[in-house]
């Protein structure tokens, strides 16, 4: 048996699919600062505090360098794990061999069902209010600017955000 010594990490990533209204996508990162924070210098998770400026330049110069691709955005809608996804039975352990590869295809492809079904809805969302998405991802391994970028609810205030986690 192996046993780890030293630094445990519990970092973790999440992906944002975000809409900005069409015609009135941010053309600078002031206009992303006022769009997402207002009037706010700072941002804050728990005692971690980033200047709303830089903030918003990161997100301006994500949104510029990245292709924002429909691919791009299923990509991470169908990756990671979203909230009221469908779990694996508690049972699908005790299973053997057939059983438990049945049990696990179901489980995948309820779930696959499940993330294509909330891309569905974001899509027809953004459709229907004309918005532009494009897609985002941090993670608090980063430092802690990027933990706040990931867990301080930066983009609380667009037209559209939803949040991937990538645990």
């Amino acid at each position: 048996m192996k046993i780890r010594q030293g630094f445990v990490s519990n970092s973790s990533s999440s992906s944002f699919v975000v809409g900005f209204k069409r015609g009135a996508v941010p053309q600078s990162a002031a206009e992303v600062q006022k769009l997402l924070f207002g009037d706010a210098e700072q941002v804050h998770y728990y005692e971690h505090t980033i200047q709303a400026k830089e903030a918003a330049e990161q997100v301006f110069g994500d949104m510029t360098r990245e292709p924002h691709t429909p691919e791009k955005i299923e990509e991470a809608v169908l990756g990671g794990y979203l909230d009221g996804e469908p779990e694996l039975p508690d049972d699908v352990y005790r299973l053997k061999d057939e059983a438990w590869r049945q049990a696990w295809d179901a489980y995948d492809q309820r779930r696959e069902a499940f993330h294509r079904q909330v891309l569905e809805q974001l899509l027809a969302k953004a459709k229907a209010e004309d918005l532009v998405l494009y897609s985002f991802t941090y993670a608090d391994e980063d430092g802690h600017f990027y933990m706040v970028m990931e867990h301080g609810g930066i983009f609380e205030r667009a037209p559209l955000s939803f949040r991937i986690s990538n645990h």
